[in-house]
């Protein structure tokens, strides 16, 4: 090869790059839609505003938090392929998150404060007791004698 043409090759292999991680990014947004639902088996998107502001929001946390997570990390020396992985997961799970934070709003619409701090002391005292509302000394519970449970 030709020394004039090694720098064509270094901004083609450097371009490559460039692009390969935004693909990834997009690539995880889609997994996420399908994880979440939005694609059904068949392929078939139903798209609408909620899906796409779920996968905007996804690409964009998948770009934005992966350099900001190998810079924190100082995880920035590891290999394009590891990098793109990151943005990959990224894409998938900033898309989770995404569809939480949107279901946990559409829940609460409508209601107040006060019913919205009863709701989650509920679920908190809830999870806390969920091991003290069951008597598992309790024949009715105890799976070896499930017959003679179901007889009485």
């Amino acid at each position: 090869m030709p020394i004039e043409n090694l720098g064509i090759v270094s901004a083609i292999s450097k371009l490559i790059m460039l692009l390969f991680k935004p693909f990834l990014a997009i690539i995880g947004a889609l997994l996420g839609l399908v994880f979440s639902g939005d694609i059904d088996k068949e392929g078939k998107l139903k798209i609408n505003k909620f899906v796409l502001i779920k996968a905007t929001a996804s690409i964009a946390i998948s770009l934005t938090g992966t350099p900001f997570l190998l810079q924190y990390y100082q995880l920035s020396h590891i290999n394009n392929a590891s990098q793109g992985f990151i943005y990959l997961m990224l894409g998938v799970f900033g898309l989770l998150v995404v569809g939480i934070a949107y279901r946990a709003i559409e829940l609460l619409k409508g209601k107040s404060i006060g019913e919205i701090i009863t709701e989650i002391k509920q679920a908190l005292f809830a999870i806390q007791n969920a091991d003290k509302q069951i008597d598992y000394s309790n024949p009715k519970y105890d799976r070896r004698n499930k017959e003679q449970n179901n007889d009485k």
